[in-house]
């Protein structure tokens, strides 16, 4: 199939967009922190998912306190774990 043409889908914005067809952005909810960790985490995610290594570089906290932080976050539903502890913002 690849040796026709065959391309690789990951999801439906890849079908549009092969198509031509205009990509509607999904309904993106306002994601607010609460305290000041909190608020440098949704920053580091703003942009993609990130391993919670990449979190702490990026947010210079404590492995502790971002671990914690994340936990209660995806507990209040603001981020989510997608497993294998790569986070991401609940949109």
């Amino acid at each position: 199939m690849i040796k026709k043409g065959a391309k690789l889908v990951e999801s439906a914005n890849d079908i549009l967009k092969e198509l031509n067809l205009p990509i509607k952005s999904t309904r993106t909810v306002l994601v607010e922190g609460e305290t000041l960790e909190e608020n440098l985490i949704l920053e580091a995610l703003k942009e993609d998912a990130l391993y919670i290594d990449k979190i702490i570089e990026k947010t210079k906290l404590e492995a502790a306190t971002v671990a914690s932080t994340l936990a209660i976050m995806e507990i209040k539903g603001k981020v989510r774990n997608l497993g294998g502890s790569i986070y991401t913002m609940k949109r």
